[in-house]
């Protein structure tokens, strides 16, 4: 794929964030986007920020958790454009700053059922789609650094971001010999608004300033990463220095994490030796 030009691209997760930011910078570079968000105001809001007529947008939303919703999504955005050539998984959600004993099963079922059963959704709904283009189409899943790196008080954050990779992963052996890449993207701290809206952030309000202080690549800067990398059809795109610094460290260096997360649960938690 040489360009985004006239490319039928789906984001989801459209309404801020590097979603809204990915839909503007797409809009630039003349591809046609179908855009989803739970919230429709936000939706609204990225569209009129993109100055595209109606022929080159379409969206819906809709929570990704939804399956007949999803589907639905996927046939009538084929039928709108007649093709689809891009599909960027992005939408995603949080639980902050609580240990896996503190947390209910129903916490692990809400977080799954977006970030991990939410992609297989849409991937499963628009694979089909993709295959049927006679030219290059990209399957991109958003993970994120927690999909390879761990961390204290993430767990079930982690927990879906490492399904992600693993179904991305396995996803991209099964199609090596299709039209469709399929890519990861693995983004470290990007500024964002997730850890704010995180479920239960309000139980661990330090916990969820002092993370949010990690916050800091601008989304637009994180979005052309990733357009970038898609583009030049990586395997996997590593979103920032952080990130980069953390996965080299956890490969190689993994005692030096193993004390930041002593030192994180004894922070926030109060462990001691």
């Amino acid at each position: 794929m040489n360009s985004f030009q006239d490319k039928v691209v789906v984001i989801t997760g459209a309404g801020n964030g590097i979603g809204r930011a990915l839909a503007q910078l797409l809009a630039k570079q003349g591809a046609k986007l179908a855009l989803n968000s739970r919230t429709a105001s936000h939706l609204e809001e990225t569209v009129r920020s993109l100055g595209l007529d109606d022929s080159r947008t379409f969206t819906r939303a809709f929570d990704i958790s939804d399956k007949r919703a999803v589907f639905q999504f996927a046939s009538d955005v084929n039928e709108h454009f007649g093709q689809v050539d891009v599909v960027i998984n992005n939408a995603g959600v949080a639980i902050t700053g609580l240990t896996f004993e503190e947390l209910e099963i129903s916490d692990f079922e809400w977080i799954f059922s977006i970030n991990f059963m939410g992609v297989v959704f849409m991937s499963k709904a628009f694979l089909p789609v993709l295959k049927n283009q006679k030219s290059a189409t990209a399957l991109v899943n958003v993970s994120s650094l927690f999909g390879m790196v761990p961390m204290a008080l993430k767990t079930p954050y982690c927990s879906t971001k490492y399904a992600v990779r693993g179904l991305t992963d396995s996803l991209r052996m099964e199609l090596l010999d299709s039209n469709v890449k399929v890519i990861g993207v693995y983004p470290g701290g990007v500024k964002t608004s997730i850890t704010a809206k995180a479920l239960k952030a309000e139980t661990e309000p330090r916990y969820t300033k002092t993370f949010e202080k990690l916050l800091v690549m601008p989304p637009e800067e994180a979005a052309q990463i990733i357009a970038n990398g898609i583009l030049q059809s990586k395997e996997n795109i590593i979103v920032g220095k952080d990130a980069k610094k953390a996965i080299f460290a956890y490969r190689w260096l993994p005692s030096i994490l193993n004390k930041m997360a002593l030192k994180t649960m004894r922070e926030f938690k109060g462990k001691k030796d």
